[in-house]
């Protein structure tokens, strides 16, 4: 129950702040709250689910997910995984193949696991705007790092998807016993369009085969990024 406990305080802390922010200032230009306004607690989430995920959010929607969803699910992880040894993000990671891990996002104590055995991680390919990767750590255990960062919900785009494969395959090519390591946040959404990406472009093989086999392996890919505009 600890993640859980630390995700409602921080989710909830964060809302609850800026509510009271915002009720301290409507009085002044003559906006009377009501219980109705509890509401907003419901704002995150209700903007969430009304997005279609192939597209990109609008000022307001980008807003509200980065502030309300993004900060809080981050800090929250950090917590849990830094100080009380829990994963919030759980699973942590799966092996695909000799080339692909997928996973969620690797906090500094995670490093060292990825970069040992089974794993042997040599390149993170890193798809979080929130999150701009654990880079000390990458540095001391010789793991090198491509940031492509899109907001969580919404579909990478085609550049990015180009640029990443362009740095496995250059990375396989000098370094063919090590591999690489993708992740967003909870390694299900823009990891997985990552990593068909790679399978379809540098492997040539089926999306459809391809996005069921990462399903059999990482039972929380998320199938639908097979349809997302970069991939079609």
């Amino acid at each position: 129950w600890t993640k859980f406990i630390i995700l409602e305080f921080f989710s909830c802390g964060f809302l609850l702040a800026f509510i009271c922010l915002v009720g301290l200032l409507l009085p002044m230009i003559g906006v009377t709250l009501t219980a109705y306004h509890a509401l907003a607690f419901y704002l995150p989430m209700y903007t969430i689910s009304l997005h279609d995920r192939r597209y990109q959010y609008g000022p307001f929607g980008t807003f509200v997910v980065q502030t309300f969803f993004d900060m809080p699910l981050m800090i929250a992880g950090y917590v849990c995984r830094e100080f009380f040894g829990v994963r919030l993000l759980a699973p942590f990671c799966n092996i695909l193949d000799d080339t692909i891990v997928q996973g969620s996002l690797p906090f500094p104590s995670d490093i060292a696991t990825l970069a040992a055995e089974p794993y042997n991680v040599g390149l993170i390919v890193n798809m979080c705007r929130e999150y701009r990767g654990a880079t000390v750590q990458m540095k001391k255990h010789n793991i090198v790092q491509c940031h492509l960062p899109h907001q969580d919900t919404t579909a990478p785009s085609y550049e990015s998807l180009v640029r990443g494969c362009a740095c496995i395959q250059q990375f396989k090519k000098d370094h063919p016993t090590k591999r690489v390591y993708i992740h967003c946040k909870g390694g299900i959404a823009r990891a997985s369009t990552m990593t068909l990406a790679h399978y379809v472009c540098n492997e040539d093989q089926d999306p459809l085969v391809a996005v069921q086999t990462m399903k059999a392996k990482r039972p929380v890919v998320f199938t639908g990024v097979r349809d997302f505009p970069a991939i079609l």
